[in-house]
């Protein structure tokens, strides 16, 4: 989906597949958010707005990469793009603001630019490496590549008859009441 209009029909059709049995993964932009309301504004996303891949079942995993070798080597020049007074500006304003009860909490984001050196297949086997378990993923769309070692499952929808269930696992903010 490229335009707004679009992204319901795709999850409308990835949910129809999954029904059928098939596995289905990929993405929805947060610049999609105006699909589902149109008050949500946000900047022009720089590729898909969703983008699914429809498979009969999963493939196998890869046999275990000892990441040696030329042909395994992957690695990041990161470059900052926020320097140390905008950060900390930032920060003080979040402070701020937590402090007056007006957040309580806030996840504060910057953007790090990066040339991938070596190819993405080789750096998923090193972040899987490095951050075994948890929900991983290396889709290739053909003109992007999502690479991701994330510990959190966001949701795992099981439709069951009379039914169905929502399974979570978040990496963190929850935890299990106690006495």
């Amino acid at each position: 989906a490229h335009a707004h209009a679009q992204v319901r029909g795709v999850l409308d059709a990835v949910h129809a597949a999954a029904q059928r049995g098939h596995w289905c993964l990929g993405h929805v932009r947060y610049e999609a958010a105006a699909a589902f309301d149109a008050a949500l504004q946000t900047h022009a996303a720089d590729g898909p707005l969703a983008w699914f891949a429809v498979h009969d079942g999963p493939l196998p995993w890869p046999e275990e990469d000892t990441g040696q070798g030329p042909t395994h080597a992957a690695w990041l020049e990161w470059q900052d793009s926020l320097d140390r007074a905008d950060f900390d500006a930032a920060l003080a304003r979040i402070q701020q603001a937590i402090a007056a009860g007006e957040l309580y909490q806030v996840n504060y984001t910057a953007p790090l630019r990066g040339r991938l050196q070596g190819g993405a297949d080789a750096l998923f086997a090193a972040l899987q490496r490095a951050q075994p378990g948890g929900y991983a993923a290396h889709i290739d769309t053909g003109a992007q590549q999502i690479l991701s070692v994330s510990p959190e499952l966001f949701f795992d929808w099981q439709d069951a008859p009379g039914g169905g269930a929502i399974l979570a696992r978040p990496m963190k903010g929850t935890a299990p009441r106690g006495a």
